[in-house]
């Protein structure tokens, strides 16, 4: 620019220098009161090589000398790269977010990518130009990485970017946990990396609640040493998935978010505890056992069996379920136990442990046959069930005819539940007789 500078020297400096409003590239330059030239930024030349401005003297005496530059850069095939992100398991940064190594990279095809620097080892590149981070990037470990993202072009051409992420502190995370089905679930606060970490930057000063929002949150608590307890015991076959979150409040009143995402390991055995009333034949459903149901459902085609104390009380169809093969009575045994198992093939065998609670049934029937009599009797003993209830009573209680249907008023029961007809019964008057004994 000797003409401009040799026109402000003649006049000894004595006006202004400026540059022009008009044009592209004016506002991206200033010039001090010297002539001496500055840009407002870094200039790259894969971003722009040439630049065009008009520089301005307006001298002492008014008189304008005006000067066009036209300024052409020079590619030192470096950059550098600023990117903020918060701490994350796994960082993903598009090729686009590198802008001169990107442009390098499309006026110099078939080239290929690789990272050096003294954070190499936490990153890696495709072939395409996109960063990825190799492990899990978290404040509490590294809060800063500087690696160097090269591109080599043929002929020995090389762009070299000079990155820097800065990592920030997350307020929210997710964590995946797993764990077998249980009487009781735990958790432990320092399996949930990202909370824990939070915590530990705050000194642990601060405190931990679960959220109450969504659909489990009820079924889990923290207990007195601070980590996750279920309420109760959590089955697979009942609810395999579980989803909460935990809220870790800082001393300074901010607030870490971890949603909690628990999967349940079948461990292939489940308890059934099961009531009914004593029968002559019971029947219990397949879908009555939803452990073993369930683990069917998804292992087809297996097959059913029982073992067990009880076992032999019981059988089992082809489809689950199972049949008592004898009476049951409270007064011969009050509770049975055997198992259920269905095995789906090699290592795939489900158990599922049933405890069978008899409670004593409250009504019965008995149908009788006798040879019609001027007075018929009906021993006690006949009437088996109420006989056996009123045994186990110690026949403390009083037996009595319900003042109902029609053929009450024919008979009459003694205390003992020995039951009288109250006078003679004809076989050609009436065959059958029906009333309820009480």
């Amino acid at each position: 620019m000797s003409k401009i500078n040799a026109f402000a020297r003649r006049d000894r400096f004595n006006g202004v220098f400026a540059i022009s409003a008009t044009g592209v590239d004016y506002n991206l330059f200033s010039v001090d009161q010297n002539g001496t030239i500055t840009s407002n930024g870094p200039l790259d030349f894969t971003t722009k090589p040439t630049y065009s401005f008009d520089l301005n003297y307006t001298s002492s005496d008014n008189t304008v000398f005006t000067e066009t530059v036209n300024l052409n850069l020079l590619d030192t095939l470096t950059s550098n790269a600023e990117i903020t992100s918060e701490e994350t398991l796994s960082l993903n940064i598009p090729a686009s977010t590198f802008s001169s190594t990107a442009t390098y990279a499309g006026l110099n095809t078939g080239g290929t990518y690789s990272i050096t620097g003294t954070d190499a080892n936490y990153f890696s590149v495709d072939g395409n130009g996109a960063v990825t981070s190799t492990q899990s990037l978290l404040q509490i470990n590294k809060s800063s990485f500087d690696f160097n993202l090269v591109y080599s072009a043929s002929g020995g051409r090389q762009h070299t970017e000079y990155v820097n992420v800065a990592i920030t502190e997350a307020l929210q995370g997710t964590s995946d946990m797993i764990a077998d089905e249980s009487g009781q679930v735990k958790i432990f606060i320092d399996s949930l990396v990202n909370l824990s970490g939070f915590a530990s930057r705050d000194g642990s000063q601060g405190s931990y609640a679960i959220s109450q929002i969504g659909p489990d949150y009820s079924k889990f608590y923290i207990n007195s040493d601070g980590n996750i307890m279920s309420v109760g015991a959590l089955d697979f076959s009942s609810q395999a998935t579980y989803s909460f979150d935990l809220i870790y409040t800082a001393s300074d009143g901010r607030r870490y978010t971890e949603t909690v995402n628990l999967s349940l390991n079948d461990t292939l055995n489940s308890t059934a505890n099961l009531t009914a009333v004593e029968s002559q034949s019971l029947n219990i459903s397949a879908a009555t056992l939803a452990s073993t149901s369930t683990y069917a459902g998804l292992n087809s085609g297996g097959s059913y069996s029982l073992t067990g104390n009880d076992a032999s009380k019981f059988s089992i169809d082809s489809s689950g379920n199972i049949t008592s093969t004898q009476t049951l009575l409270t007064s011969e045994k009050s509770q049975y136990q055997f198992n259920v198992i269905y095995n789906a093939g090699i290592g795939k065998q489900h158990i599922e442990n049933v405890t069978l609670d008899l409670i004593e049934t409250l009504s019965g029937s008995s149908t009788i046959t006798a040879v019609e009599s001027n007075q018929i009797n009906i021993a006690n003993s006949v009437t088996e069930k109420i006989h056996r209830f009123a045994e186990r009573d110690g026949f403390s209680g009083s037996f009595r005819i319900n003042n109902s249907g029609n053929d009450y008023d024919k008979f009459t029961v003694l205390s003992d539940g020995t039951i009288r007809s109250n006078g003679s019964l004809d076989y050609s008057t009436q065959q059958s007789y029906s009333f309820d004994l009480i």
